[in-house]
């Protein structure tokens, strides 16, 4: 009888190493719109920290990047994880009857975009990660699902989240623009074209639309 073909799971490397340099890159025009000046009022100190913020956990992600490769043998019922990085390598072996359940992880809430991560909880309470995710719930939750039939065991698919779509990006930026909008004219003062500018719209704006953008995803369709 010929044994079932291994097949594997690959981290994100690649898509993993984009989001670190593009949060350094983000991070790097706040310092230097407010390096200079950063004590000179509140906003100005919260760009400043942000950008600190933004490009010491880009440059994280960057230096302790792990490549990780699950294997599953479906013969030798087991998963051979390796995980490889800047600082090191390691390989552990999990055998199928060690494995509780399969796991779809989200990441955002309603700060922002959810992305998915797929896990293993294994009964002894610890988690597995392997570093396979994705903006896409589909995709993860069939990987998932696969997996466990594999394994034999259960999928937590975790709360249905509806996906991106370009008409939740509109009503989001309207929506935060107008809140913005309120804000200034309830705390700041009469409406003026320099409340545009500075480092606070952008902050306030882009927590109000990524927090409308997760409440819209989460409303059950009709």
């Amino acid at each position: 009888m010929i044994g079932k073909a291994q097949w594997t799971i690959r981290s994100n490397t690649a898509r993993n190493q984009l989001v670190g340099v593009f949060t350094v890159a983000l991070g790097i025009p706040c310092v230097l719109l407010t390096f200079h000046n950063f004590k000179s009022s509140a906003n100005t100190m919260a760009g400043f920290c942000l950008g600190i913020l933004l490009i010491g956990a880009g440059v994280f992600s960057l230096l302790f990047l792990e490549e990780i490769t699950t294997t599953v043998d479906p013969e030798r019922r087991r998963l051979t994880i390796q995980k490889n990085s800047r600082i090191g390598h390691k390989t552990s072996v999990v055998g199928f009857d060690e494995i509780a359940s399969v796991l779809v992880n989200s990441a955002g809430g309603h700060e922002g975009p959810k992305n998915y991560h797929l896990k293993i909880s294994l009964k002894n309470g610890k988690t597995e990660t392997t570093g396979r995710w994705s903006l896409d719930q589909g995709e993860i939750v069939a990987i998932a699902g696969q997996l466990a039939a594999e394994i034999g065991c259960e999928s937590n698919p975790g709360l249905i989240v509806h996906p991106i779509n370009a008409t939740y990006i509109v009503y989001s930026g309207i929506a935060a623009a107008i809140l913005y909008a309120i804000w200034f004219r309830i705390w700041v003062g009469p409406w003026c074209p320099a409340m545009w500018f500075g480092t606070a719209p952008p902050v306030i704006i882009l927590i109000a639309f990524f927090g409308i953008l997760g409440i819209l995803r989460i409303i059950p369709r009709r």
